[in-house]
């Protein structure tokens, strides 16, 4: 209709409806401030209210889309490339030690990457944001230098270096480098689009840091000079993201409106259905996608695929999960946020099956394109689904660290249980199974949760 009003204005503020028009409401409608579900911010400041945002395409929000994109490259990246550690450490360093048992080094800093947000994002949400950067960057570094003193069969050292060192530095940065984002971007749609963007520097990372570690493991360089050389390059590029990011002057201040204590806020989510419901699924559907990302490469080294193919299969993998991470942001306005996040689970699902199939080269390279791509969609559209269900702008930082706590615990518990399934004698189809059973449970749990927050809401028409 030419005369219906139109929905998410540069203010903020739907204006009124038409009294026939017809209801269809979009995403940035729907993202509300919900000022009962925490009534001591109902008289405060809101974004949405109070909110100037930063003048379009300004040089101070690209270069902090810059600045995030090289934290994800140097963080998320660099972890989605321990399947080169895994085969190594399995074949090589680690020799006394099972697959299972090796995946826990991976698999608990996935976890601490993911889940010590929590604490992070609640610092952000208090306005430490500097400090948190610097403080994970630099206890980042410096683990990795420590992981290259490691010995070799000396698991602990690895663990404590690799594991909790490093999955602290690079979870530090992790949460509070996306949320910078939503003070720059306020739409919703605008979130979707440049968290994706932000988020494909893990893609691309994953795809460099193979190439690079693989070649340095495998050469004269060695282990220990060859995680010296990608620890270096990670300080290097960790400070020049530290220079580029900068928060939004305009956003409201945290003075503005009453902190919520920690465990309130947390309670407050956990009453909270729809959000419930999707941690639930984020927590079964990792366990289960991230599989392929462990132990392809060892799969391929057991199915007899030339090594040069074998020491790419990661690269290729994280390499065509850059354009699964950016296309969905731009589509999600099409087929909403959720829909998207439903429909690239299944396929990852969907993908795992066809593991089965595995038996030479072609095999390896079109299970690596295009589980890189759905993963890599999948994955990128986490975080700006979980901001759907945030209240209040203050809080993103809160939901995000919470949600992805759940995230890391299915990452934590997935590849070593996938390990043991998997057994000495490399029995393929018993992880494969395992997997694809998760994240169907995931896709239920996802599915239940967009209805309840449909009816939530009280919006009918709305694309989520």
């Amino acid at each position: 209709m030419a005369n219906e009003a139109k929905i998410g204005e540069d203010d903020g503020m739907a204006t009124p409806r038409q009294e026939n028009a017809i209801p269809n409401k979009t995403l940035d409608d729907f993202l509300k401030i919900d000022k009962e579900a925490f009534p001591s911010r109902a008289n405060t400041v809101t974004g949405d209210e109070n909110y100037t945002s930063l003048p379009e395409n300004s040089f101070q929000s690209w270069a902090t889309l810059v600045g995030v994109w090289l934290i994800q490259f140097c963080g998320f990246g660099y972890a989605s490339a321990f399947g080169v550690y895994e085969d190594f450490y399995v074949t090589d360093y680690l020799t006394n030690y099972g697959t299972s048992v090796i995946s826990w080094i991976g698999s608990t800093q996935l976890f601490i990457l993911l889940s010590i947000g929590v604490i992070s994002g609640r610092l952000f949400d208090k306005g430490h944001f500097y400090s948190v950067m610097i403080f994970g960057s630099v206890l980042y570094v410096f683990s990795l230098f420590m992981l290259s003193l490691c010995k070799p069969q000396h698991y602990y050292q690895i663990f404590l270096s690799q594991a909790i060192g490093a999955g602290i530095g690079a979870g530090v940065c992790f949460i509070p480098s996306l949320a910078i984002l939503a003070q720059h971007f306020r739409k919703p749609y605008e979130r979707a689009i440049v968290m994706t963007i932000a988020v494909s520097g893990s893609s691309v990372g994953g795809a460099i840091h193979p190439i690079m570690l693989n070649k340095l493991f495998n050469s004269s360089v060695g282990f220990a000079n060859g995680i010296r050389a990608s620890a270096g390059l990670i300080a290097f590029l960790s400070f020049v993201a530290l220079l580029l990011m900068r928060k939004n002057k305009n956003y409201e201040k945290e003075e503005k409106y009453e902190t919520v204590p920690f465990w309130s806020a947390i309670r407050s989510f956990m009453r909270d259905p729809p959000y419930v419901l999707m941690i639930s699924a984020l927590i079964l559907s990792a366990q289960g996608a991230f599989f392929p990302t462990y132990y392809l490469q060892l799969d391929s080294t057991k199915h007899g695929v030339n090594s040069s193919l074998t020491f790419y299969s990661l690269t290729i993998l994280n390499g065509t999960a850059t354009i699964g991470r950016v296309v969905p942001g731009f589509l999600s306005r099409q087929i909403g946020l959720m829909n998207s996040t439903i429909l690239t689970l299944t396929l990852c699902g969907i993908v795992i099956i066809g593991m089965f199939g595995i038996s030479g080269p072609e095999g390896i390279i079109s299970v690596a394109v295009v589980y890189g791509i759905v993963q890599g969609a999948y994955l990128a559209l986490i975080a700006p689904m979980l901001t759907l269900l945030a209240d209040h702008p203050s809080e993103i930082g809160e939901r995000l660290g919470f949600g992805f706590i759940f995230q890391g615990l299915g990452g934590l518990i997935g590849p070593p249980i996938t390990g043991a399934l998997l057994t000495s004698s490399y029995i393929w189809w018993r992880p494969i199974l395992y997997s694809v059973c998760l994240i169907g449970c995931g896709v239920v749990l996802l599915i239940a949760s967009r209805f309840l927050l449909k009816r939530k809401r009280d919006i009918k028409g709305c694309i989520l």
